[in-house]
């Protein structure tokens, strides 16, 4: 419980941050919707967070946020080039995707999803809960997309990891 109640803290002073409204009822506020996160997370066994690992699971959210952000905005333009060109220049297509996670960890796999689905250009239409654990990806240009979603998801995989502070 201690735990939690520490836990909250820094997610009730982002609320404040990013709601803008800097009062005891907004902490409030924040501190009660906090709680009720770390406690829904904390009762999920494949996430591990804990008050000595936070600061680092913090900064490797912020560097997973950051990419998302990079890779929307790049998959955007390259989408609205791809669209605009008036030779159609797409090429659609589902492409099979290894999660290359070998815990077959429910939360990883639906974090991957999560990342490719709101990238323009690309999005998860299937999942085979098979040995490998494969996503089915429709892409606008499937020889384009094709050689780098594996080394994406690597990356991504990599990430979330360092979140998750996954030791497997």
């Amino acid at each position: 419980m201690l735990q939690i109640a520490l836990l909250s803290f820094p997610l009730a002073f982002l609320w404040v941050t990013l709601s803008n409204e800097t009062s005891v009822a907004s902490f409030a506020v924040g501190y009660v919707v906090s709680a009720a996160i770390v406690t829904l997370v904390r009762g999920n066994e494949e996430v591990n967070i804990s008050i000595t690992r936070l600061p680092l699971q913090l900064w490797w959210l912020a560097v997973y946020i950051a990419d998302l952000l990079v890779e929307i905005l790049l998959s955007g333009l390259d989408v609205a080039w791809r669209v605009l060109h008036p030779k159609l220049l797409i090429n659609p297509g589902i492409v099979p995707v290894d999660t290359q996670d070998d815990t077959h960890n429910q939360f990883i796999t639906a974090l991957s999803i999560h990342w490719i689905t709101v990238t323009p250009g690309e999005m998860v239409v299937d999942f085979q809960e098979d040995e490998r654990c494969t996503m089915l990806v429709h892409c606008l240009d499937v020889d384009a997309s094709r050689p780098k979603l594996d080394k994406a998801q690597a990356e991504r995989l990599r990430l979330i990891r360092r979140i998750l502070d996954d030791r497997n």
